[in-house]
């Protein structure tokens, strides 16, 4: 299903593995609709996953921890989910103005237009099925460049960082999101995964296999 699930094949089976296509799954285009509960003259970023370490929940408080230092925070952080470590999660951020934190989100694909940007510290993804969901609705991802993930964007994307780098993440939202042309960045990215992700293209590749001779 991507190419982080192709190399673990890999290192499970061997080489023979690199025969194995991938066909990446298809994500239709959902119909928007408004979420009531974004913040007035805030820039609203989106958080939706469970609270596993795996989402990169550590960088995620330590990102918000930095950027809500901010004068004035221009931000607000809007955190869907439910895990483990969700007490850690509201005794960490629970207290702050620019943070809300609530349980998963109800028909989350058709809500994702609202939001500003989607946040995505992941440290590994299977396929990141959201990411693509949210590229389709022109919501564009600020990622981890974790296996998984990275692949859902264009290899220039400009808002990611490697290693899930704290520092690379408040770089992003102190000094680029200011200054970066929010349209132009989502246009991109909803033709990157239409290109890739549609169910069209899903169906075309699955038509080849089996009508192959």
């Amino acid at each position: 299903i991507s190419q982080s699930v192709l190399q673990a094949y890999k290192q499970a089976y061997g080489e023979q593995a690199t025969t194995t296509p991938i066909i990446y799954n298809g994500v239709p285009t959902v119909p928007q609709r408004p979420y009531p509960h974004l913040v007035k003259g805030k820039t609203n970023i989106l958080f939706s996953g469970r609270f596993e370490q795996q989402k990169g929940i550590s960088t995620l408080i330590e990102v918000i921890r930095q950027v809500a230092t901010l004068p004035h925070c221009p931000y607000h952080f809007h955190l869907f989910g439910d895990g483990s470590l969700r007490a850690q999660l509201v005794a960490a951020l629970g207290a702050m103005d620019c943070v809300s934190i609530r349980p998963p989100l109800p028909a989350l694909a058709e809500q994702l237009a609202s939001f500003d940007y989607m946040f995505m510290p992941s440290e590994f993804e299977g396929l990141s099925m959201v990411a693509i969901e949210a590229s389709m609705a022109g919501l564009p991802n600020i990622i981890n460049d974790a296996p998984g993930l990275g692949e859902t964007l264009p290899p220039d994307w400009p808002l990611k960082v490697q290693d899930n780098s704290v520092e690379g993440f408040a770089h992003i939202f102190n000094d680029q999101l200011p200054q970066i042309q929010r349209p132009v960045l989502a246009t991109r990215a909803h033709s990157f995964v239409a290109a890739r992700f549609s169910l069209e293209q899903m169906r075309t590749e699955y038509a080849k296999i089996y009508s192959a001779p």
